[in-house]
């Protein structure tokens, strides 16, 4: 049943900014749309019927990842009408994501916390509960050489908080007892302790506030990784080393948004890189913990949402996770999306994944990387937000050759560049084609 429209959406063909013309829609016809890429405030990247194309934004938000369109004008610049049923049956998770938005935040303001209470004399006066659930949340956290051990980075990652319900419903029905280490240092485990404990706490000795504990969200299965992407991974962030001092350092002033800012870990967006940020002024450990609550619902709310953005009937072949990570002098946030495509030989059933990561670390700025696994071969490509990062990224270029090779992988092509990607989908081109 079709209803009234949504709102028109004018695509703009790139083919047409390239001098070539696209291939036409029947004005009348019913299109099948899947949103690559939407930024806020800026230009939708879409696949509609196989072809790659752009849009203008529409002035009511984000879009469904998929949906149906009716052709009501065509020429350079075709006109759509979104067909509003389409639109709310493909997002089942719409109203839990509308309620979980206003409520995230980046995790540095937490990390940020986290660091001050740990050089905080007056932390050991917090009650006992606030301190042992502080402890498992900083004992959450890997540590960056650790990392690089595939078998770690594989177990952070199923510690990072989106398989907490899918782990515990898996073991519900068995008598094989869960380990406890494996909830006790889930991130999301932790936070919801953490939560419970802060509400707890009093603002001062006298003062005690009401306990509201967190709500989880439903459980949902991520697609599983595949076996040799992890050692590929851990293989690519190793280079990124911590820079040696030099007569001019590399900026240590990050360009990306303030924390506060952080967009959303919505699969339509870009990766956003999290630089850290400043200590909290007061050195008052009851403010700091006070002050850490809504740092710490933030949290919680940005892991539900990426739970909701892995669910089947939502996006079955994508999943986004986010980990911290532990160095001498404070914390990174290295973000993650796993992409399973399809083969394009239908012969052919190995398996293709993409796999998009950032994090920025401190005097090298933000670092982005694309990770494309077809079987055996590799194809990497990295990008680095400064010059002194970009040449350090390269001195170690011959270093993943060989270990890829030395794990029976096979290096493809590997480009180190300086700047973002302009595109999450690998469709990092200056101006996109448009193909059949």
């Amino acid at each position: 049943m079709i209803v009234q429209p949504i709102q028109l959406a004018t695509l703009d063909w790139a083919a047409a900014a390239a001098g070539t013309l696209a291939r036409p829609w029947k004005v009348g016809s019913t299109v099948s749309v899947r949103v690559l890429e939407q930024t806020l405030g800026a230009r939708l990247i879409l696949q509609i019927n196989g072809l790659t194309v752009e849009a203008d934004p529409l002035s009511n938000g984000l879009v469904p990842r998929q949906f149906q369109a009716k052709v009501i004008a065509n020429g350079p610049q075709p006109v759509l009408e979104l067909l509003g049923q389409s639109a709310a049956r493909s997002s089942p998770t719409a109203p839990a994501l509308r309620a979980l938005l206003p409520q995230q935040g980046g995790l540095q303001p937490l990390l940020a916390d986290l660091r001050a209470l740990a050089r905080t004399s007056g932390a050991r006066a917090l009650p006992e509960p606030v301190r042992v659930a502080l402890a498992r949340l900083e004992a959450s956290i890997a540590d960056r050489h650790d990392m690089l051990d595939p078998a770690v980075l594989r177990d952070t990652l199923k510690r990072g908080g989106t398989q907490l319900e899918y782990t515990l419903l898996q073991h519900a029905n068995t008598s094989r007892r869960l380990p406890a280490t494996q909830i006790d240092y889930d991130m999301k485990a932790a936070l919801q302790r953490l939560s419970q404990a802060l509400h707890k706490l009093p603002q001062n000795p006298g003062t005690a506030q009401a306990d509201t504990p967190a709500t989880p969200a439903q459980p949902a299965a991520p697609p599983p990784i595949p076996a040799r992407f992890a050692e590929a991974l851990a293989m690519a962030t190793a280079l990124a080393p911590t820079p040696d001092p030099a007569p001019t350092p590399a900026p240590t002033v990050s360009t990306t948004p303030a924390a506060a800012d952080t967009p959303p870990p919505l699969l339509q967006l870009p990766l956003q890189p999290q630089a850290r940020l400043p200590a909290p002024d007061t050195l008052d450990a009851f403010t700091l913990a006070g002050g850490m609550l809504k740092h710490v619902q933030a949290a919680l709310s940005r892991i539900e949402i990426m739970q909701l953005e892995a669910h089947p009937s939502a996006s079955p072949q994508a999943w986004m996770i986010e980990v911290p990570v532990r160095d001498d002098d404070g914390f990174d946030v290295l973000q993650l999306r796993f992409e399973e495509e399809a083969g394009g030989d239908q012969a052919d059933a190995t398996p293709q994944w993409t796999l998009g990561f950032t994090l920025d670390p401190p005097g090298l700025g933000a670092i982005h990387g694309q990770i494309r696994l077809r079987g055996v071969q590799v194809t990497v490509d990295l990008w680095a937000q400064h010059d002194a990062a970009v040449l350090a990224l390269e001195e170690q270029t011959s270093v993943l050759s060989q270990l890829l090779e030395g794990s029976g992988l096979q290096l493809a092509q590997l480009r180190v560049r300086q700047g973002t990607p302009l595109r999450h989908t690998g469709l990092g081109h200056a101006l996109l084609e448009a193909s059949a």
